[in-house]
């Protein structure tokens, strides 16, 4: 304990080595003493605030801390692959990103939604530590702190000119417009930077390589450099939040249903499966759906946000309802309604480029539904990853698979398949690709097994 007493040998958290009842009683009880002013700063660093976001998505003041041994062996990232959600005092964290064996759990110490300069400051601050991770270093050499600073010093201007009445909504709305611009434009520059310097300065090409960052080939075409600007862009989340924020109070559904879009795929950049994360993707599906237009874009947001809400707070029935209740939710939303049937993408092949070029949004999952097999599409970095549903009574080794550079063939029980599966018989999918993949490297010699799915990972045609 704190005011200086014995503690359980048990509890060996201080890096001691236990010691059984004879030797601690040679040694006396002294020896199991605690130092509070060694123990407060350890305590400190190690403890976690219970918080929650309100009804407008923002961080209510916690109003607990505690520490939880397991979670505190999580190392720092300011791209974090681990995401918690507190169910009372139950901490759960489950990963956010895709993770291969053997790569280390890391969370955000500090908030990653802002600048690599006030990133460090608090690390430095609250742990003492200095982060030399691949995004610090990368917007250390492209985005100046004085230029960060002078854009997030609007922000706070315009906030405290709100609160203070000495301008309405409307008024706050056009300087943000006009200020996330500007964010836009220092982002894009520092993208611009980046692509001009990155064959030659080994350490921005190592930043970008820890960052996954030159999957494609600088130059070829603008999806890298998009990449790049979308990473530095999240530094000034809280512009972005805040104007669209300003649109949703004022009934711009459309122009708030695009902002909520942008801080969506942001947040997914740097607090992939948070709670922010998950609220902003169903605020964004709600705006979507008051813009009043049916169609694919409607439809793709209403499958993120559930897809989002379960990944952070999980699949509990309870939990989902609690969230219904707190939020006014709908609940097919969350998914304890009737669950949203994944976007039908039909690409005929005079749709498809002739040449390659990155599509418009290649962070983005597409799910499809096929002829007759449920698969998904999304690109990550320098490949597609498809992702084929194995039907009920259908073993994986039945389905024949034949990989095109523009095209994949499935079928269950035809040529190329292993078995003689006759349950799905008849069963295909065919799936266009939007660009060439590198057929040599891609499956069918290649691909992976999860559960009852069959995942191939296409690599992109330089």
């Amino acid at each position: 304990s704190l005011d200086g007493g014995p503690i359980p040998a048990s509890l060996d958290i201080l890096g001691h080595h236990a010691v059984d009842e004879r030797e601690q009683s040679q040694r006396g009880v002294a020896s199991r003493c605690v130092d509070p002013e060694a123990v407060r700063p350890r305590l400190r660093r190690s403890a976690l605030a219970l918080d929650r976001l309100n009804e407008e998505g923002a961080a209510d003041e916690a109003e607990m801390i505690g520490i939880w041994l397991p979670a505190a062996f999580l190392g720092h990232s300011c791209i974090p692959n681990v995401s918690y959600a507190f169910f009372g005092d139950l901490m759960v964290c489950r990963a956010a990103r895709r993770l291969e064996a053997g790569t280390e759990l890391c969370c955000a110490y500090v908030s990653s939604l802002q600048p690599h300069y006030l990133r460090r400051a608090g690390l430095q601050q609250k742990f003492g530590m200095a982060c030399a991770c691949a995004r610090c270093r990368l917007e250390e050499v492209v985005m100046d702190r004085a230029s960060v600073h002078q854009l997030l010093a609007r922000l706070d201007d315009i906030v405290d000119r709100l609160a203070d009445g000495e301008q309405d909504l409307k008024a706050a709305c056009r300087g943000l417009e006009a200020l996330a611009s500007d964010a836009s434009r220092r982002a894009s520059e520092g993208a611009a930077a980046v692509q001009a310097v990155v064959a030659s300065d080994a350490a921005v090409r190592g930043a970008c390589l820890e960052l996954g960052l030159l999957a494609d080939t600088p130059g070829k075409t603008s999806a890298w450099r998009e990449n790049v600007e979308r990473l530095l862009c999240a530094s000034f989340l809280p512009c972005f939040k805040a104007l669209a924020f300003a649109q949703q109070r004022l009934g711009e559904h459309r122009a708030s249903s695009s902002g909520h879009g942008r801080c969506v795929q942001l947040l997914e950049q740097v607090a992939p499966a948070s709670a922010y994360h998950a609220h902003w993707a169903v605020e964004h599906a709600l705006e979507s759906r008051k813009v009043g237009t049916a169609g694919e874009d409607v439809d793709q947001s209403a499958h993120n946000a559930q897809r989002w809400v379960r990944v952070h707070y999980g699949l509990s029935e309870r939990m989902l309802r609690a969230l219904e209740q707190r939020y006014k939710w709908p609940a097919d939303l969350l998914g304890t309604g009737a669950v949203i049937a994944p976007v039908e993408v039909v690409v005929s092949r005079a749709d498809v480029p002739t040449q390659p070029v990155a599509p418009e949004k290649p962070d983005v999952v597409v799910s499809a539904q096929g002829a007759n097999l449920h698969h998904t599409l999304e690109e990550m970095g320098g490949s597609f990853r498809l992702s084929i549903q194995v039907p009920d009574g259908v073993d994986s080794s039945d389905i024949g698979l034949d990989v095109g550079s523009r095209r994949v063939l499935a079928s269950v029980g035809g040529e190329g398949s292993g078995g003689g599966g006759e349950s799905g018989a008849g069963l295909a999918l065919t799936v266009e690709l939007p660009r060439e993949v590198e057929v040599e490297l891609a499956p069918p010699a290649k691909f992976k097994r999860k559960g009852r799915w069959l995942i191939l990972d296409l690599p992109l045609k330089a």
